[in-house]
């Protein structure tokens, strides 16, 4: 490796075979390996210039299409499964650093690229790299990406309100009922908040038990929703319906953030770090 992975390592399928690869960026360079750990070519790209933020990966149509995302200082470099520069994507330097991986966000038909800057511009662009929506504000804001939830963009900034601005630009400011930022992921139609021990999913608050908690994760699978967030002290995962009701047979042992995906029979399957170099797979209906 010429240098530390920078955010997480995506899963992608670049020859839409079902055989998968594992992508990721350095501060250096972007590198595709395959399951047996060799390059796949032309990758690796290498780079003149730091990587300053973690790689994005798009897949606007979710047809394997991808959109690899780099981001230098001020600077957006889009490229496509080849490893060729996008010579559609036209995006002007940006007027400060840009301060957090890019994000990909549909609503309705639209595709919107959305990323804010240090100074506190945010940007909403067209898959063309072109502003799609503007808004005139500067925006001082937490460490939270931005969302799509109920045909808006979300976020929460330093002072702890909710960021709700809709497609056209009009920015809608609202007290999160929490004292310090909380952490936010949302969905189209589920909005999760949390700080310290108190979670609140959409309307509903639970109060848990004080602990060391990981950020909460929404997953979406076969017509249901879950809300899954794990007390890394007390080592108990805690999986909660979409009315903030807790899923029965919950808590279970666990020591990590989980995965969870439906297996061939419908039966949900929940995947979670154990003790030391082991993994835990919990199944239930």
């Amino acid at each position: 490796m010429d240098g530390r992975i920078l955010g997480e390592i995506h899963q992608v399928d670049l020859f839409k075979n079902g055989n998968l690869q594992l992508l990721f960026s350095t501060q250096n360079s972007l590198t595709v390996l395959d399951r047996d750990g060799n390059s796949v070519k032309p990758f690796p790209l290498n780079f003149k210039d730091a990587v300053t933020r973690p790689l994005s990966v798009f897949d606007y149509d979710n047809n394997r299409t991808y959109r690899f995302v780099i981001t230098q200082g001020r600077d957006l470099l889009m490229y496509d499964s080849k490893g060729s520069i996008v010579k559609g994507f036209g995006f002007d330097k940006a007027a400060s650093e840009i301060s957090q991986s890019p994000q990909h966000i549909r609503m309705g038909n639209k595709d919107y690229i959305v990323f804010p800057e240090k100074e506190g511009k945010l940007n909403i662009l067209s898959r063309q790299g072109k502003q799609r929506v503007k808004v005139n504000t500067k925006l001082d804001l937490s460490e939270n990406g931005w969302f799509e939830n109920n045909g808006n963009f979300v976020s929460v900034n330093t002072e702890g309100e909710l960021l709700k601005i809709n497609e056209n630009g009009k920015i809608n400011r609202e007290k999160s009922g929490f004292e310090v930022p909380p952490f936010l992921t949302a969905t189209e139609n589920t909005l999760v908040l949390q700080s310290e021990n108190i979670l609140k999913i959409n309307d509903n608050t639970v109060t848990l038990d004080f602990g060391l908690y990981t950020r909460p994760q929404i997953f979406e699978i076969g017509g249901k929703t879950f809300i899954t967030i794990t007390d890394t002290q007390s080592q108990k995962v805690f999986i909660f319906n979409e009315d903030a009701t807790l899923v029965q047979g919950f808590p279970v042992y666990g020591t990590s953030s989980v995965d969870i995906y439906q297996a061939e029979d419908g039966a949900f399957i929940l995947g979670v770090l154990g003790e030391k170099n082991s993994a835990i797979l919990y199944r239930y209906n």
